[in-house]
């Protein structure tokens, strides 16, 4: 299993400019660019406005999500990948000296939840390109992990499910994606007309606010990493660390592409789950640990070695996963 050095490089380049926005937040943050106390105002207009508004530039005219086994599949294999994940994180992380009380369910919540956004999203555009079917059936998936992260996941983190779950799983991102998918099966955004009609100044207008979503995303995350850099929270045991690029980085591709191998899924499924394969962890899990009580210092390892992992595994597990698939 190996990846042409051509295609290693191409990916490589296009998941440079994610890293690049990152360290920006990150040289922002160190700066006092960008406030800590800005973080939550910035995120709120990110996760309730501009991430809703990309969501709906990828559903509205996608002709991969008329088909309604792409839309069913994809939030199934999305569910089925977080729940799958965060199990094999908890069966592993007594090899690394974790269990339950010392860090053992953060450690499977966070090796579980990969960054299906703010990294998955530009470098799947990156890669495929932005009017490619699979970006909206990339969102589809992420709704799938985005409920098992609620559900399973808090469960998983602090052994019971949080009461206010299900305000949680009704959120703007979601509302956006069942009224974007509703439209388009309405055939609306085919009879909107050309670019100077009403419907066409609305989209344009949409996709210039979209378009703001996953770089603002990246920029207050590169801006986290660096309050987590000056924590000290990563140093710590280095077995923490290992097994977290173990999982990750390692196995959790592999199960990924067999699966996008092995089942006869639509092209642009096996598309998403070649890039959901290359993704390291998410970086929200590390704000939920320290929200639920769990162990952030657990977290911040396994993600600042995943996302720094990421920079040659993403294009490697990538290029890989496309080679495979043909």
């Amino acid at each position: 299993m190996y990846a042409p050095v051509s295609t290693y490089f191409t990916i490589l380049s296009a998941a440079l400019p994610v890293f690049l926005v990152l360290g920006t937040g990150y040289v922002a943050r160190t700066r006092g660019w960008l406030t800590p106390a800005a973080d939550a105002s910035v995120m709120k207009l990110v996760i309730n406005a501009l991430y809703p508004f990309l969501i709906l530039t990828f559903i509205l005219g996608n002709p991969a999500l008329k088909n309604p086994a792409n839309i069913g599949y994809g939030i199934g294999v999305g569910a089925f990948l977080a729940v799958m994940s965060i199990s094999i994180g908890y069966l592993v992380g007594p090899l690394g000296g974790m269990h339950v009380g010392t860090g053992r369910r953060t450690f499977a919540f966070t090796t579980g939840l990969n960054n299906y956004g703010y990294i998955a999203i530009p470098v799947a555009a990156a890669v495929f390109g932005v009017d490619n079917p699979m970006m909206g059936v990339l969102l589809v998936c992420n709704v799938g992990i985005e409920a098992m992260l609620w559900t399973y996941g808090i469960l998983m983190l602090t052994g019971k499910i949080d009461k206010n779950v299900w305000k949680q799983l009704l959120n703007p991102p979601l509302i956006a994606m069942l009224v974007g998918l509703l439209l388009n099966f309405s055939g609306l955004p085919e009879m909107g007309g050309a670019a100077g009609s009403a419907y066409g100044i609305f989209l344009a207008a949409l996709k210039m606010m979209g378009a703001c979503a996953v770089p603002l995303g990246l920029f207050i995350s590169g801006a986290t990493m660096c309050d987590l850099v000056r924590s000290g929270e990563w140093l710590g045991r280095w077995q923490v660390p290992v097994w977290g690029l173990a999982v990750r980085n390692c196995l959790l591709p592999l199960i990924y592409l067999s699966l996008a191998l092995c089942v006869p899924f639509s092209l642009e499924l096996k598309q998403v789950l070649a890039v959901q394969a290359a993704m390291p962890a998410a970086m929200f899990p590390i704000v939920l640990a320290r929200f639920y009580g769990g162990s952030p210092a657990v977290a911040v390892q396994v993600v600042l070695a995943s996302t720094a992992a990421g920079l040659l595994t993403i294009p490697f597990w990538l290029a890989t996963g496309l080679r495979l698939l043909g």
